[in-house]
């Protein structure tokens, strides 16, 4: 046993809190719920209560409870570590699964009928419990002394929680597109410039244009910075303005017809 705990008391305290207590929605992906064990069979992470206690995946923790067929509920942490950022797993007050800050998985998961599961498996080097936050995917094994290993990488039904922020859906975290250099982020605002307005289209997103509508007009002296960039540039006055647009709206449509068939056939002021 990882720690010296009461396991009559700690089954209590699972089936209560199973039973009484509402965690945070789960996180986990739909289509990546289930993790195989050998000898207990599919474990699903997502759907405990609907969904409304099964396991989520924060910044620093796991929480939530995972059920198994075959072995029953299994707790992977409350939610609430003691010190705020990771459970310390010295007695039942404060037990669950850790995220480390190289991605690695560490601390205990307790199931009344399964005992507990270890997910500090460092010795297996790269098979060792791990979750990779750029794309939310779990790798690696956890290990029960009484179930044998829990495989969390299956190269087919492995365990993901769903993606934060994804605006380019190419499978990866929006910041760690721009923290490893594929997406640029001329603003600083950890979203990828691809999916940032870019008005002219000319590359350079609104936010860092001095020329938004690319009309030859400074934006701050600009009075129209919408102007179609298709028009051409003999139609814009000097101050941003595009000749013949009556109603300001930084175009020349039938709008803009229909207000000139009304002053030609109204009458003389």
């Amino acid at each position: 046993m990882p720690v010296r705990l009461d396991a009559r008391a700690v089954g209590v305290l699972l089936l209560l809190t199973v039973a009484g207590v509402v965690c945070a929605e789960s996180n986990i992906e739909p289509a990546h719920k289930y993790v195989w064990c050998e000898n207990i069979g599919w474990t699903n992470w997502l759907d405990a209560d609907g969904g409304s206690n099964g396991v989520k995946v924060s910044d620093s923790y796991l929480s939530g409870f995972i059920w198994a067929e075959n072995a029953g509920w299994v707790n992977a942490g409350d939610g609430s570590p003691a010190d705020g950022v990771h459970y310390a797993n010295a007695d039942d007050s404060d037990f669950g699964v850790n995220l480390a800050s190289d991605d690695g998985l560490y601390g205990y998961a307790w199931g009344e009928n399964v005992g507990w599961l270890n997910f500090d498996t460092a010795s297996l080097g790269s098979e060792k419990a791990r979750l990779d936050v750029c794309t939310k995917r779990f790798y690696g094994y956890a290990w029960g002394e009484n179930i044998g290993w829990l495989n969390l990488g299956d190269p087919v039904y492995f365990l993901a929680a769903t993606l934060e922020a994804d605006c380019n859906t190419n499978g990866i975290e929006d910041a760690c597109d721009v923290d490893e250099g594929t997406s640029a982020d001329c603003n600083s605002n950890s979203v990828p410039d691809e999916c940032e307005p870019d008005f002219d289209g000319d590359g350079l997103i609104d936010a860092c244009d001095p020329d938004i509508d690319n009309d030859g007009v400074p934006n701050e002296a600009d009075v129209c910075d919408a102007t179609p960039p298709s028009l051409p540039l003999q139609y814009v006055e000097p101050d941003g303005s595009v000749k013949g647009d009556l109603d300001g709206d930084c175009d020349v449509d039938l709008a803009d017809f229909a207000m000139m068939q009304e002053r030609f056939t109204g009458p003389n002021p």
